[in-house]
């Protein structure tokens, strides 16, 4: 069976404190346009995590299901 969360987790490792740094530092720096077309970009990222979050928990939910009721997965 796939399991579909380990794309997800590696797409949520820690950067290092240097690529931290930067990003803060570029964020701080810019327009005011240029924030909010960064804060919507991180939302959209963030909402696609969710999503696929989501999908897996009600993938799972299923396959629970499925060996509740005896049917089971061979």
């Amino acid at each position: 069976m796939e399991n579909r969360v380990d794309p997800i987790l590696e797409n949520l490792g820690t950067a290092p404190d240097d690529l931290k740094k930067a990003y803060i530092e570029r964020v701080w720096n810019m327009t005011k346009s240029e924030l909010f077309n960064e804060l919507m970009r991180v939302q959209a990222e963030s909402a696609k995590i969710i999503t696929a979050s989501h999908n897996e928990i009600v993938r799972l939910q299923g396959v629970l299901r499925e060996l509740e009721s005896g049917s089971g997965l061979h």
